[in-house]
């Protein structure tokens, strides 16, 4: 009778260990969080060329699909979760949504309200806080999006992924 249980028990801890993630959940994951991701670049992409028009009706639209996008994103990500109890990954792409989240929110929107001004409004300070606007939102943005690169890295290695370049 001990016999059977020591069989049944490492047969149960043999199951349990087999049935762990695979690196074909880690590439999955990966896809889908990166997938997410490249849908908020791209609107983000599509709200910095609206910019260039001038154009108060044309910049609004694409302002509310970037934020539409993150806000897609973040639920997404949340969704997924945290991958095999290994948040690094996670947090490292909540991170950089929160970031574009906070910048649409505050920067951009800030931006948004200085293209609204009429040409006599615009003035020699706000074109420079403008400016300030634009530098905050690439600085910003390259502090977390290095730091959501050296995540992503982390979790390919541990997961012996190979990470395509978009």
């Amino acid at each position: 009778m001990k016999n059977i249980i020591n069989v049944f028990a490492v047969s149960i801890l043999l199951f349990f260990t087999q049935c762990g993630p695979t690196t074909q959940d880690a590439v999955d994951y990966n896809e889908k969080v990166i997938t997410d991701q490249l849908l908020v670049i791209d609107a983000i992409n599509n709200l910095d060329s609206t910019f260039i028009s001038y154009n108060p009706k044309l910049i609004e639209p694409a302002l509310n699909n970037a934020n539409l996008q993150v806000e897609k994103a973040i639920s997404n990500l949340k969704e997924f979760g945290v991958f095999n109890n290994d948040s690094g990954f996670y947090n490292g792409t909540m991170a950089l949504y929160n970031l574009f989240e906070k910048q649409l929110n505050n920067e951009y929107l800030e931006q948004f309200e200085i293209y609204k001004l009429s040409e006599e409004d615009y003035t020699e300070a706000k074109r420079i806080r403008y400016n300030e606007l634009l530098e905050k939102i690439n600085d910003d943005y390259a502090l977390i999006s290095d730091k959501f690169l050296v995540a992503q890295k982390d979790f390919a290695k541990k997961w012996n992924l190979e990470l395509k370049t978009y």
